[in-house]
């Protein structure tokens, strides 16, 4: 449901300075695509954030929160309703406790997911190696479990803190979170403020060695500094008692021979077959109908369903 003038001034005494109307997401994803917004707002407090959930909630709109934009694709139509990004006021990073060689590190959602690898590398805290080239948020990373071959943000979780759709502010320990591969069971109407991560520590070289490999891994294999939205698949994992085989989405798409084929300005990356570039000017549609075709011609010949990392939301164009 679109945003009524009442409602657009309702949400507006309520958000302050921190709420755009009819804004362009393009502007906040990694691809740049994506059409406009009813709202997009940027709570810089806890109780603005309640405040602005409880709104949507009572008026009946729907609301989503975007972290860096990197795993999340607008269609062309644009969202009707309130996109929430957590940024300022929740972007904080702090040692909470220590024990032994272990460091508890609590940060905000919104703190950029560079920007704790940078810290930890600098304090010599080992355990975040594995998001070394990882962009966007660090609630956002925690949603989609984010990761790479040498682990996942799930692995270091000590507990989150939330906000549920009834307002009640929550902390939740890792026994009570189910983290699956790219996947963290939490239903979209939750809000995650902040994290505590258990590090250990180590040599600030050694962290550093580690890190600066795996980023140089990446800019060799990925097409780096290019508009995209990260891997487009999952691997597919096949599980037989307590062997598990992974197959990469990547190769598969690239055994294919699917390396550079373009739908309008979205071209499937030469570089790293499981990546869609934006050339400029793609549209959300030139993207799903590349994953359509590629999902389809995988299934056909491999017999394989391969599965999204990208969350779509939004209308299509009519």
């Amino acid at each position: 449901m679109t945003l009524t003038n009442e409602q657009k001034e309702k949400l507006s005494l309520i958000a302050k300075d921190s709420v755009l109307f009819d804004e362009k997401l393009s502007s906040y994803s990694s691809i740049r695509i994506g059409g406009i917004a009813d709202a997009i707002v940027t709570p810089k407090s806890t109780d603005i954030l309640k405040e602005v959930m409880q709104f949507a909630v009572d008026e009946g709109l729907l609301y989503v929160f975007l972290g860096g934009g990197c795993k999340t694709l607008v269609r062309d139509g644009g969202f009707r309703g309130i996109i929430i990004r957590l940024k300022e006021g929740f972007n904080n990073i702090e040692i909470s406790h220590e024990s032994d060689d272990i460091v508890y590190l609590q940060v905000g959602a919104g703190f950029n997911t560079a920007g704790l690898v940078q810290f930890a590398s600098d304090h010599g805290f080992s355990g975040v190696e594995c998001l070394a080239g990882v962009p966007g948020t660090v609630g956002g990373n925690i949603v989609t479990n984010a990761g790479t071959s040498e682990g996942c943000v799930g692995d270091i979780i000590e507990e989150i803190k939330i906000i549920d759709r009834a307002g009640r502010e929550l902390t939740v320990k890792r026994k009570a979170l189910e983290f699956s591969y790219r996947s963290l069971k939490l239903t979209r109407s939750t809000a995650i403020v902040s994290a505590t991560l258990k590090l250990k520590r180590d040599q600030e070289a050694k962290v550093r060695e580690s890190v600066d490999k795996l980023l140089e891994r990446r800019k060799t294999t990925q097409p780096w500094g290019a508009l995209t939205l990260g891997c487009v698949f999952k691997n597919i994992i096949k599980t037989s008692g307590k062997i598990k085989k992974v197959t990469s989405a990547g190769q598969v798409i690239d055994e294919l021979g699917l390396k550079g084929v373009r739908v309008g300005r979205a071209r499937i990356s030469d570089k790293h077959a499981n990546f869609i570039v934006n050339e400029g000017g793609a549209t959300a549609r030139d993207f799903e109908i590349l994953v359509g075709m590629i999902k389809e011609r995988v299934k056909e010949k491999y017999g394989m369903t391969l599965e999204s990392e990208v969350k779509i939301i939004g209308e299509d164009n009519t």
